[in-house]
């Protein structure tokens, strides 16, 4: 798997624990952001999202934590621990 859009110009064998842990904190802050906005329209009271949006929103965030799944796996593995 190519992670080059998710590793700031890094290659996967080359990061330290910390270049991981600050990839992963972006991943989940972008998660974050999403699940936040999801909650402030479906509480705005103001028609909230149409189920496309919804679903969309919602695949973007499985899609971060597959990503961040993918990424800790592949770092566990090019680092010895496989």
């Amino acid at each position: 798997m190519n992670f080059e859009n998710r590793l700031s110009g890094q290659l996967i064998k080359d990061l330290s624990p910390l270049d991981l842990a600050d990839i992963v904190s972006g991943m989940t802050a972008r998660a974050s952001g999403v699940v936040n906005a999801l909650q402030a329209s479906m509480s705005s009271g103001e028609g909230g999202l149409d189920a496309g949006s919804i679903i969309s929103a919602l695949e973007s965030i499985g899609c971060e934590i597959e990503d961040i799944r993918n990424i800790v796996h592949h770092f566990h593995k090019v680092s010895g621990g496989d």
